[in-house]
């Protein structure tokens, strides 16, 4: 025995030395451009599942994220293509068919949907100041976001005459709750004509707009940081500050908005920092930290 484990020593000391002078250590940009794969969500029954995968993208100086789908297990494949921005927030719409990201696809920040058989991806979200935080309501009939509150229109005039800026913990803009319908199969404005109301010509149908959000929280003293929508579609947790200064966190607390009644109820606002983290599956009771 101790023969032989001579002999398999002496026999793998040239190989080990052989592999050895075959390494080399990779180089700064090698090691910056590999590729790495992220932010993994499965989709509601459990087959698929789509995630980030990220590239070096030197000649724009940047890293690309774009989103994969594996479907049954089958090799992944990529889903999305934003060439000059990034895709994320992924997120399965109710029964799977469907899944959402953001990208800045130069319009801002908006929301995203693509059919998990392929198809180019349908803008839901079109607004000026772009989409922050997204969720799919259960039934899967509307998305819920929030975005910043508009722009004052002395703040308009003085960015577009001396360029954007803001006096540091001075001047910020809240953010707030908004919804908008999921219809992926209704009409875009460019499918039919829409005349000037002076025209002569004969129009029997309405002019087509992109969908409107709704608002379902704005006008308010406070922005929100954080929201969620309760199991049965009922409720929305928020986590909320007075503004959205770093230091503000140590007073946010959580409300609750019924979505029925539209009314805002606080649910939590101890002392210290309040920070909403799920719902319980009945939608009875709120987990925090």
């Amino acid at each position: 025995m101790k023969n032989l484990l001579l002999l398999t020593i002496c026999y793998l000391l040239p190989l080990i030395g052989t592999a050895q002078d075959e390494l080399s250590n990779p180089s700064f940009e090698e090691v910056l451009s590999l590729k790495t794969v992220g932010s993994p969500v499965l989709s509601p029954d459990g087959n698929h599942i789509a995630f980030t995968k990220s590239s070096a993208d030197w000649k724009e100086n940047r890293w690309d994220y774009e989103i994969w789908l594996s479907k049954d297990g089958q090799p992944a494949f990529q889903l999305t293509n934003t060439p000059e921005g990034n895709s994320g927030q992924i997120r399965w719409a109710p029964g799977g068919q469907w899944i959402s990201f953001t990208a800045n696809r130069g319009n801002k920040n908006q929301v995203y949907v693509i059919n998990i058989n392929g198809g180019e991806a349908i803008q839901i979200t079109h607004e000026e100041d772009g989409v922050q935080q997204y969720r799919w309501a259960p039934d899967g009939k509307s998305i819920i976001f929030t975005k910043s509150e508009p722009k004052a229109k002395d703040a308009k005039k003085r960015s577009e005459r001396y360029g954007a800026y803001n006096v540091d913990d001075e001047e910020y803009r809240l953010t707030w709750l908004y919804t908008i319908p999921f219809d992926p199969y209704a009409q875009a404005p460019q499918e039919l004509p829409c005349y000037d109301k002076d025209s002569t010509a004969v129009q029997n149908w309405p002019c087509i707009e992109w969908p409107k959000a709704e608002a379902l929280i704005d006008s308010v003293d406070f922005t929100i940081r954080g929201f969620d929508i309760s199991p049965d579609g009922k409720m929305i947790a928020i986590t909320h500050s007075p503004d959205p200064l770093i230091n503000s966190f140590f007073d946010a607390d959580i409300s609750i908005l019924d979505l029925d009644s539209k009314k805002l109820r606080t649910a939590v606002n101890n002392p210290s920092s309040d920070n909403f983290v799920t719902w319980s599956p009945d939608s009875r009771q709120i987990l925090y930290d």
